[in-house]
């Protein structure tokens, strides 16, 4: 992958000089989000795993340029409707159907339309290559923008946006089976899609200020919202959820289901965390809660993150081995919880609820990270 294992070493390296001889982190205001997680963790006793090249799905690792200081050369809009998005098939695989200013420009003037600027492309990305194709012109920086048509009754077609391929409103993920996510010709539309999603669903639900209830209108692009009333600046939330991977030292880890799972799935535990809690105290409450077995809370190892926009959650993965593996009691929020093989998950990863037996989330989810670690003993 892309410079993956260079840029990720580089973080752990450049986060590790800003460290003290006692282990605890200094302040860095020009951190990097990466290497501001890793100090992060860091000061909350977490070891950070060994990065490794194996990408993270939602982890563009620098092909989208999240700052406001980036500066485009050009403009690309991805349509969405009511949680879904605009989509052009290429062979077996999907491609966003993104517009031009002029393919967007009738529809982003309509005052019940919302746009916002979701992220900028890294020179010399696919998806930069891709918008330079889609504009017939050199291009650098595109800004790629939300735009966001669920105010009308129905949703446009490919042609009354002036697109000369078909394209179909398609849902990013489905309950069963794989989803648009698993089969996008570029992971990074990935990432880009999902942040539009979850910013047009976001922009949805907040057209009223919570402290005195008068309407809000997008600002700075529409990274925020304000009150046109009392001034109050809303801006985006993410719900943190930790998912770990629990192991017994013995060869064997630990994989639950929900009943409404498709048949023979089986995945991490997780859960969200409780206002004020830690997310070590997560971990280890939430393990007793679903399994009843007990963590050694000085195990817990932080493995990777990544944004699940459905609606709004950041998923925080660790690896922790188990104090005591008896299982217990539940919650009765998983059907059935039980220890598995390292022979038995590994002969699972590349089956699919297609065959009716064991399998794990797709690459698509942060549990499929997490256990191909373990497997491949890099955590």
């Amino acid at each position: 992958p892309r410079l993956v294992a260079h840029n990720r070493h580089q973080a752990m390296a450049d986060a590790s000089t800003h460290c003290h001889s006692a282990g605890q982190p200094k302040r860095n205001k020009n951190a990097s989000p990466s290497q501001a997680l890793v100090l992060l963790l860091m000061s909350m006793g977490c070891a950070p795993c060994e990065t490794r090249p194996n990408r993270v799905f939602f982890d563009s690792y620098g092909s989208l340029l999240r700052t406001n200081a980036a500066q485009p050369d050009t403009n690309l809009y991805l349509p969405m409707y009511k949680g879904e998005v605009l989509l052009r098939r290429q062979e077996n695989s999907w491609r966003s159907a993104m517009l031009t200013e002029s393919q967007a420009r009738g529809y982003a003037s309509d005052e019940g339309c919302i746009t916002a600027r979701v992220a900028v492309g890294a020179p010399g990305a696919a998806l930069t290559e891709y918008a330079a194709a889609l504009e017939s012109k050199e291009s650098r920086a595109p800004a790629f923008w939300l735009l966001d048509v669920s105010h009308l009754a129905e949703p446009p077609s490919a042609d009354t946006f002036g697109l000369a391929q078909e394209a179909e409103w398609r849902p990013l993920r489905s309950g069963a089976g794989l989803s648009v996510l698993d089969n996008l010709q570029d992971d990074d539309e990935g990432a880009l899609l999902a942040t539009a999603r979850g910013l047009a669903l976001w922009h949805r639900s907040h057209g009223f200020c919570s402290a005195c209830g008068g309407a809000t209108l997008s600002k700075r692009e529409g990274a925020i919202r304000e009150c046109v009333g009392c001034g109050a600046r809303h801006r985006p939330r993410l719900d943190p959820c930790v998912i770990v991977l629990v192991t017994d030292g013995n060869e064997r880890c630990l994989l639950g289901r929900k009943a409404a799972w498709p048949k023979g799935r089986y995945s991490c535990l997780s859960g969200f965390l409780d206002f004020g809690e830690t997310l070590e105290e997560c971990v280890v409450r939430e393990v007793a809660e679903e399994s009843g077995v007990a963590v050694d809370r000085q195990s817990i190892r932080y493995v990777a993150s990544h944004p699940w926009l459905f609606p709004r959650s950041m998923m925080i993965g660790f690896i922790a081995q188990a104090d005591n593996p008896d299982l217990g009691g539940n919650d009765d929020e998983l059907d059935d919880v039980r220890w598995f093989s390292r022979a038995e998950v590994a002969e699972c990863m590349d089956k699919s609820e297609q065959d009716g037996d064991l399998h794990v989330p797709s690459r698509v989810s942060l549990a499929n990270t997490i256990i191909r670690r373990w497997l491949d003993k890099l955590a």
